[in-house]
C-alpha cells in the first residue's frame, strides 16, 4: 500500500497548464494595459513641472535683468529702419542688410543671470542695441554674430534651461534656424497685418537650440497701423520696463514655448495627420513671437490644405506651440508659469499677449491651469 502511494506521489506532475499560462499572461497583459497610461500621464506631468520651472528661471533671469538696468532686454538686435519699426520683407531678404547687424536673441542678454557668465564673456558680437555704426546700414557697420567664431561657438553650446524635456528638436529634418524675428507689410496700412521670418536661409546643423520665445504681442512692433496696440513686452532693439505693462504683469504674456517648423502630412484623403518637425529655433538668434495667427496649429480641411490632399501647409511656425498635451506653457510678466489651454479663443489670447491695449479679460475668458 505504501509502495504504491509512493508511486502515485512521484507521477504527479507539479506546474502549471497551457491555459493556466495563458490565463495569467492575460491578466499579466490587462494590468499593463491598465497602468501604461498612468505611468506615461505621471511622466509627462513630470516633464511638464520641469519645462515649467525652466520657464520660471528665464522670466526670473528677465527680471533680474530689468533690477540691473531698469529695463527688460530686447527681443532682438536686428536690423534698424529710418523709423525705428519693423523691416519690410524687402528689407529682411537684403543680404548686405542681413549682414548689417548682430541679430543677437533675448536670451543672449539673460546668460549671466542663468549662471551662464562664462558664455556670455565668450558673445563678442554687439549686444547694446543702442549702438548703431553708420545707423545701421552697411558697409561699415555692426557685426553678425556668425561672422564671428567665439560668438557662434557660444551659440553652438546647448543650454539645459532652454530645452523642454517633452520635445526633441533633434528630430529636426531640415536643421535650425540661425535667426528668428517679424518683419512687417510691404506699405503702411491701417488694416494690413503683418507675417514672420522664420530665417530659414540661416539654417545650419551646428547651433544648439531653444524651445522658448519671447512674446511680442498681436504682431510685434508695428507703429504704421492698427497693431501697434497689442505690442508686446519684446520686440526689436526694445528696452520696455516693468512701468510699461499697463495691463498688469500678471495678466501679460512674457515667454511661451515654440517647438519650431512642422509639416504636417497622411496617407489617404480623410486619413490621420502625422507631423514632420522640420526645423528647431537657435537658442542665440531666437528672437519673439507674435500671437496674431493663434496658438498650437493643428490641421484643418478648410484652412489652407496646400498643394495636395495629403500635406497641410499652413505654416505653425508663426505661433506659440508645444507637445503637452491640450495646453502650451508661458510665463507671465510677474514671473508666474501658467499652462493656456489650446483652444483659447484668440482675440483673448491676442489681448493677453499685449501689454498696454486696455482690453479687460476676465478669469472665465482665458482659461489656463
Amino acid at each position: 500500500m505504501s509502495q504504491s502511494s509512493d508511486r502515485t506521489r512521484r507521477s504527479r506532475r507539479i506546474g502549471f497548464t497551457l491555459v493556466e499560462l495563458l490565463v495569467v499572461i492575460a491578466i499579466i497583459g490587462v494590468l499593463v494595459a491598465l497602468l501604461l497610461p498612468a505611468v506615461q500621464a505621471a511622466r509627462e506631468a513630470a516633464r511638464r513641472m520641469q519645462c515649467s520651472n525652466h520657464l520660471k528661471q528665464i522670466a526670473l533671469a528677465a527680471h533680474h535683468f530689468h533690477n540691473v538696468y531698469q529695463h527688460l532686454p530686447p527681443g532682438y538686435n536686428g536690423i534698424v529702419t529710418d523709423d525705428r519699426s519693423r523691416p519690410s520683407y524687402t528689407q529682411w531678404t537684403d543680404a548686405a542688410t542681413i549682414w548689417s547687424v548682430p541679430w543677437l536673441g533675448v536670451h543672449a542678454y539673460l546668460l549671466p543671470y542663468m549662471e551662464q557668465q562664462a558664455l556670455s564673456d565668450r558673445i563678442l558680437a554687439e549686444l547694446n542695441p543702442d549702438k548703431l555704426k553708420n545707423d545701421g546700414h552697411p558697409p561699415d557697420c555692426e557685426m553678425v554674430y556668425w561672422a564671428d567664431a567665439s560668438t557662434w561657438n557660444v551659440g553652438c553650446t546647448s543650454i539645459p534651461t532652454l530645452l523642454c524635456p517633452s520635445t526633441d528638436p533633434r528630430r529636426a529634418e531640415q536643421g535650425v534656424w540661425a535667426l528668428f524675428h517679424q518683419f512687417g507689410p510691404e506699405t503702411p496700412d491701417q488694416n494690413a497685418g503683418a507675417s514672420v521670418g522664420g530665417g530659414t536661409f540661416g539654417v545650419h546643423e551646428g547651433l544648439a537650440y531653444s524651445n522658448y520665445l519671447g512674446c511680442a504681442g498681436g504682431m510685434g512692433t508695428i507703429p504704421v497701423n492698427k497693431w501697434d496696440k497689442y505690442r508686446g513686452v519684446f520686440g526689436n532693439r526694445t528696452k520696455y520696463g516693468f512701468k510699461d505693462i499697463r495691463d498688469g504683469t500678471a495678466y501679460t504674456l512674457m515667454f511661451g514655448e515654440h517647438l519650431g517648423g512642422k509639416r504636417w502630412y497622411r496617407t489617404s484623403v480623410g486619413g490621420s495627420w502625422s507631423v514632420v518637425h522640420e526645423y528647431a529655433n537657435s537658442w542665440i538668434g531666437a528672437g519673439c513671437m507674435v500671437t496674431g495667427w493663434g496658438l498650437k496649429g493643428v490641421p484643418s480641411e478648410t484652412l489652407n490644405p496646400g498643394t495636395n490632399a495629403y500635406e497641410w501647409d499652413y505654416q505653425d511656425w508663426n505661433m506659440f506651440s508645444s507637445e503637452h498635451p491640450q495646453c502650451v506653457l508661458f510665463a507671465f510678466a510677474d514671473g508666474s508659469v501658467r499652462g493656456v489651454d489650446d483652444g483659447v479663443d484668440r482675440i483673448v489670447y491676442i489681448y493677453v499677449s499685449g501689454m498696454r491695449d486696455g482690453e479687460l479679460v476676465e478669469p472665465d475668458q482665458f482659461p489656463f491651469d
